[in-house]
């Protein structure tokens, strides 16, 4: 897809992906196939596989419990995925890779939209996909005004007004 040729094209130096499959696993062949594609579009993107069955030392040196667990890292940071398919495997990379956490935050207090909610009026299936994209979705009392690692603010929908010194912290 365009965002995940975006993601491959900016990956800094020093990404590395392990890939924990037994060299006769059927699903290992789409997994090549997906890796090469990604190792067309950048020269930064170290790839290794490793059978945890005829390899346990590697396996155990990561902690690995459970075949078919691709290992993604960058620097200090690591993600883990059990699915061989793009979206896990670029979420993956965009969160081992970016440079500070990205925090959306609900304001609340107001008869906005519940976050929890999962009748019509909830927020829940938008809170699942902004934590697929590697956002933190947080709840924000406006009261104590906007934490400064916001990345976003959401007003949804609120039922009554906020009061002015409320709506001058946000």
């Amino acid at each position: 897809s365009e965002q995940t040729i975006k993601v491959l094209e900016s990956l800094p130096p020093e990404v590395s992906i392990t890939a924990f499959y037994a060299d006769a696993e059927p699903s290992k062949s789409k997994l090549e196939h997906l890796l090469g594609e990604y190792k067309y579009h950048t020269r930064n993107l170290n790839v290794q596989y490793i059978d945890p069955f005829t390899h346990p030392g590697d396996a155990k040196r990561y902690g690995i419990t459970d075949a078919n667990t691709i290992v993604v890292e960058s620097g200090k940071n690591e993600s883990r995925v059990n699915t061989a398919d793009e979206e896990a495997l670029t979420n993956a990379l965009i969160k081992v890779t970016k440079d500070r956490e990205r925090i959306v935050y609900f304001t609340t207090g107001h008869g906005e939209r519940d976050l929890a909610g999962g009748e019509k009026t909830g927020l829940t299936l938008l809170k699942g996909e902004l934590e697929k994209q590697h956002y933190t979705v947080k709840p924000l009392v406006t009261s104590q005004g906007v934490p400064q690692d916001a990345s976003v603010v959401v007003i949804a929908g609120p039922q009554k007004p906020f009061l002015d010194t409320e709506a001058k912290m946000i």
